[in-house]
């Protein structure tokens, strides 16, 4: 196990709430961590997951499914329980026990729906975590753009500045599917940085980065929705 979970994974937490198990799709709350240190192949310190800008204080003795992104490319899926939570300096630490076994669970690839979607970004600080990021989150930073098209696993992004590739961003995507209003926050890496045809625009290719599977879905959903209105318009004109 010491080859595959390494300091620096990120990790998605998965809370499960008890008493709603009948229910199972209003139960899950996920959140983003990573890892700090590793004491054992099953023992280790993570981060305390932030959301908007707040820790998240979990309590001790709470199990939950954990989903480690392996800095090998693979992702593994297992148990956890929280054995101690304190404040190191600076930092807000969780201690885990693994308590089953890694499961290896398979990428997916994703249809990439072609769009014209405002939206905005921030480029975010080499380093920083996601406190430090939601800091600086503020509308004097935020850039105009447009989504030409997005995926469950990235998007492709009309921008009028050159970003560096390999720049982390945080990206503010609005999706609107007939009354139902959505804005989503997720981070991305900018894989290619190029001049478009339109003078003065570049192309930016992005691949979401540590995007909870909640997220993920609502993507996917939009573009499910998006591609059936379109067929029935189509159908309608034929």
């Amino acid at each position: 196990m010491a080859s595959i979970i390494s300091i620096g994974d990120k990790i998605e937490l998965t809370k499960l709430n008890r008493s709603m198990t009948n229910e199972p799709q209003q139960e899950v709350i996920k959140y983003i961590s990573k890892v700090l240190e590793k004491d054992s192949d099953y023992e280790m310190k993570i981060a305390m997951p932030i959301q908007g800008g707040k820790i998240i204080p979990l309590s001790v003795g709470e199990s939950l499914m954990a989903c480690f992104y392996s800095n090998l490319g693979a992702i593994y899926e297992c148990r956890i329980n929280i054995t101690d939570r304190y404040k190191d300096g600076n930092i807000f630490i969780l201690e885990i026990e693994i308590v089953s076994q890694l499961k290896k669970v398979q990428r997916r690839n994703f249809y990439r729906y072609s769009c014209m979607l405002a939206m905005q970004y921030i480029v975010l600080p080499e380093d920083a975590d996601e406190a430090e990021a939601m800091e600086q989150s503020n509308p004097e930073v935020w850039k105009q753009a447009v989504a030409m098209d997005i995926s469950g696993g990235g998007i492709r992004i009309a921008s009028k500045i050159k970003e560096e590739e390999g720049a982390y961003i945080e990206i503010k995507l609005p999706l609107v599917n007939g009354k139902e209003h959505t804005v989503l926050y997720t981070k991305a890496k900018i894989i290619r940085a190029l001049p478009s045809s339109q003078s003065g625009v570049y192309e930016l290719r992005a691949e979401f980065v540590d995007i909870l599977e909640a997220d993920r879905e609502e993507i996917i959903k939009y573009i499910f929705d998006m591609e059936r209105k379109k067929r029935q318009i189509e159908k309608g004109l034929a």
